[in-house]
């Protein structure tokens, strides 16, 4: 199937008491071969075109998507910011007092510890 001297596609055919065909049934199926290669290239024309303007909106959402993402990934960024320095004002503050008001010997605390007796620190006896 031929369309302005490109080729299309192949077109077949077979009968089947196994005649051959006639020059004219030949030049018939040939005009029948051109008309169809003419409606499959515009065919394509249409498909192509809409094709990627599907696949442009497409990646327009992902990227409306991605940026929504990293703007709310860097507003916890900034939360967590705001945290530590509101938690660091609090430690350092407690500190100064501890340093002004207690005269005991600081003992360091021990982090990602338990108790050693889990009920102590729940205020039940072990009675």
């Amino acid at each position: 199937m031929l369309c302005r001297d490109e080729l299309i596609g192949a077109l077949t055919l077979d009968h089947e008491g196994g005649r051959t065909f006639s020059a004219q049934d030949q030049a018939v199926l040939r005009l029948v071969a051109d008309e169809a290669a003419i409606v499959i290239k515009n065919a394509r024309r249409y498909t192509a075109p809409q094709q990627a303007l599907t696949d442009l909106r497409q990646t327009q959402e992902e990227l409306i998507r991605a940026e929504k993402l990293r703007g709310l990934g860097q507003m916890a960024a900034g939360i967590a910011h705001d945290f530590n320095n509101t938690l660091a004002t609090i430690l350092g503050q407690t500190e100064l007092l501890r340093l002004r008001f207690c005269t005991a010997p600081r003992t360091p605390p021990r982090p990602n510890r338990a108790p050693r007796r889990p009920w102590a620190a729940s205020g039940v006896s072990s009675s």
